[in-house]
């Protein structure tokens, strides 16, 4: 087998004990799940610039849920080779609220745009942003339709990696100001 297809089929492994896992948690808790991961475009998701990323992420989430109405009832992380991610039960509110404050983080956080933030209901339904009728999420380097630009393949890895890079920087050199 070629290292490409090799990779592939590890991530897609990856991806499936991801999506186990998620079932576990909701069905041991019966609340909703935000599911956390990093955009991570090309075959290496498991670098330190990601697991960051994620560390960034885990912990704003940290800040807003550990406040009321909403309570952290259940945090765990891992470094797959589908890239890092991080999952958090979250109760105390609806999932509609929940859904709404991370898409409120992944607009309005200065690497928000950098971060997958899925909220799904114990019955495994993933909220979209469509069904709360908001618009699509924008590519990091057009400012286009993201879903747009990564089917047509419209920017490289190296422009995609690059803008990850420099929003990243951008943002630690704010942060320690």
């Amino acid at each position: 087998m070629s290292q490409g297809l090799d990779t592939f089929h590890t991530v897609l492994r990856a991806r499936e004990d991801r999506a186990r896992r998620q079932h576990e948690l909701l069905n041991q808790f019966n609340l909703p799940l935000i599911s956390a991961t990093v955009v991570a475009p090309g075959p290496n998701k498991s670098t330190a610039l990601y697991r960051d990323v994620l560390d960034a992420a885990q912990q704003t989430l940290r800040e807003v849920f550990s406040s009321p109405p909403w309570k952290i009832v259940h945090e765990e992380a891992y470094h797959s080779p589908a890239g890092p991610e991080a999952f958090f039960v979250i109760s105390g509110s609806s999932a509609s609220d929940i859904k709404n404050a991370v898409v409120q983080l992944e607009e309005t956080h200065p690497i928000g745009r950098l971060w997958d933030l899925d909220v799904i209901l114990p019955d495994m339904t993933i909220l979209s942003r469509q069904q709360f009728g908001l618009p699509p999420r924008r590519c990091l380097v057009c400012d286009n339709e993201a879903l747009g630009c990564a089917r047509s393949r419209a920017h490289t890895l190296s422009q995609l990696k690059d803008k990850i890079k420099s929003l990243f920087e951008l943002y630690r050199k704010e942060r320690h100001m």
